[in-house]
């Protein structure tokens, strides 16, 4: 009969914990696993962009019932902001970062280390690495902020000329009213 030594090495096979599981999910409304670079840029201008339709939206609801409207912009604002902290959390795990680096985001110009800095390469203690960027996503990529670029550039060109041909107005009604007196 043969007794097992208690001080021998142990006979379990080790390794680490995501080296069979290939590429992690994308799940974007999760602050578990972990986001590339490009992903979170393009989910991020996304996430701006949808924001903004939404503002608008809630805005013109204001002129109907401004309590509603207060609420629903409230409601938008927060989830933007969840919404956001869900990305950066991944982008943080992306860099091997705990949870607590995404509070970096809230310092100006922080941004561009969560876009730039590059993810720590196969799997890392927050999961297997995000799966390669699809064409769509790298597309997505370039040409949201381009067509937010743009989109700002045309509501720019109506809004500036109007606020002045406002204040040239309000001006010489200012001058007719003090010549009435």
């Amino acid at each position: 009969m043969q007794q097992t030594n208690p001080y021998a090495t142990p006979n379990a096979p080790v390794g680490d914990v995501f080296a069979n599981e290939g590429t992690g999910e994308i799940n974007i409304f999760s602050a578990k696993g972990r986001l590339g670079r490009v992903r979170y840029f393009y989910y991020s201008m996304l996430t701006g962009l949808l924001g903004m339709v939404a503002i608008v939206l809630a805005m013109m609801l204001l002129n109907v019932s401004p309590t509603i409207g207060g609420i629903l912009i409230a409601v938008i604002y927060i989830a933007m902001i969840v919404w956001g902290f869900f990305l950066i959390i991944q982008r943080c795990h992306d860099l091997n970062k705990s949870a607590w680096w995404s509070l970096l985001s809230l310092v100006p110009f922080a941004i561009f280390y969560f876009w730039f800095a590059p993810g720590t390469k196969g799997a890392n203690q927050f999961g297997p690495e995000p799966r390669a960027n699809s064409k769509a996503v790298i597309a997505g990529a370039i040409i949201l902020p381009v067509a937010m670029f743009i989109l700002m550039g045309i509501v720019s060109a109506i809004a500036i000329p109007a606020y002045s041909d406002y204040t040239a107005r309000a001006n010489a009604a200012g001058m007719n009213m003090e010549q009435a007196k």
